[in-house]
């Protein structure tokens, strides 16, 4: 990288999580028990990064960790995703084709290759942002 023009950290993001996205999110993940989570309970930001880890292969970070643990359970962090832009142009557009498929009847990529044929300019605006 150009280290005059580009910053030579890495990117983030927090992103708002739109109502597709949060219709998405399974019942069952929401509000259960997690030993990991402030407070112990799943709120919308963990339950959404961990069912797309585990179920979309895309990886965001929960936003409650980066508030106070009384705000977190206020639910300030519940519409919030940090999302990390420290990859590769390809891997970023098909995160962005993933993210857009969420919104859509809960759709993932059917493959590999589905990615590079949607071009991410002519898309709709990602909705989580």
């Amino acid at each position: 990288p150009d280290y005059s023009i580009t910053a030579g950290g890495g990117f983030f993001i927090f992103a708002r999580i739109g109502k597709d996205v949060v219709d998405a999110i399974p019942a069952s993940r929401k509000m259960a028990p997690n030993p990991a989570a402030p407070g112990g309970i799943t709120r919308q930001d963990w339950a959404l990064c961990q069912w797309m880890a585990e179920e979309k292969g895309i990886l965001c970070i929960p936003s409650s960790p980066f508030f106070s643990r009384e705000r977190a359970m206020e639910g300030a962090s519940d519409e919030f995703v940090r999302i990390a832009f420290c990859k590769q142009d390809e891997t970023i557009e098909k995160a962005a084709v993933a993210f857009l498929k969420l919104g859509d009847n809960n759709q993932v990529l059917k493959d590999e290759k589905e990615a590079d044929i949607i071009n991410i300019s002519e898309s709709k605006e990602l909705k989580i942002i």
